[in-house]
């Protein structure tokens, strides 16, 4: 799928779309640059719901999600200053949600840096459980629990959605 395609299938409840200023601020902010295909997306789009023409994502390797929410610049900054989970890596970023409420991350990590994840929100972590560490310090302790990886890029994470057919 093409950015213009997925853009045009985000629909209501969206902020708006980011500025070249904004970007820049929030990139200074963060003291790192996101990722070129992400900021154009968020200069395109102000994020949004996708019901009335369903997406999937879909890979070679089987690996599947539904969007159901893509985030706006006002949004991620928001996730940035209050994570969504103090489980989650520091280098993560949330950028949507899939259709179970699971968080689409972008990862920030120079040897990672925009990787796809996804943060499966039901795999819970009660303190003092002996299977699971009190703390996550690194993205690869967090893909052992409750963390997937889904795409190398936002750009193959585009490539990889197609539109649900219906039937």
């Amino acid at each position: 799928m093409t950015l213009e395609e997925f853009v045009a299938v985000i629909r209501g409840e969206g902020g708006k779309a980011a500025s070249d200023e904004t970007l820049s601020a929030f990139e200074r902010r963060m003291d790192l640059p996101l990722p070129q295909e992400l900021k154009h997306f968020l200069k395109c789009c102000g994020g949004g719901r996708i019901f009335e023409t369903p997406v999937e994502y879909l890979d070679a390797r089987g690996a599947q999600l539904i969007p159901r929410r893509m985030y706006s610049l006002d949004e991620i900054q928001a996730a940035f200053n209050s994570p969504v989970d103090a489980w989650v890596p520091k280098a993560l970023l949330p950028i949507g949600v899939d259709e179970g409420g699971n968080t689409i991350m972008l990862c920030l990590r120079k040897d990672r840096f925009g990787q796809i994840f996804l943060f499966d929100h039901e795999c819970v972590h009660y303190p003092g459980d002996d299977e699971c560490p009190d703390t996550i310090e690194t993205i690869e302790e967090a893909e052992d629990y409750r963390l997937g990886y889904y795409a190398p890029s936002f750009r193959q994470f585009l490539d990889d959605l197609r539109v649900v057919e219906t039937v």
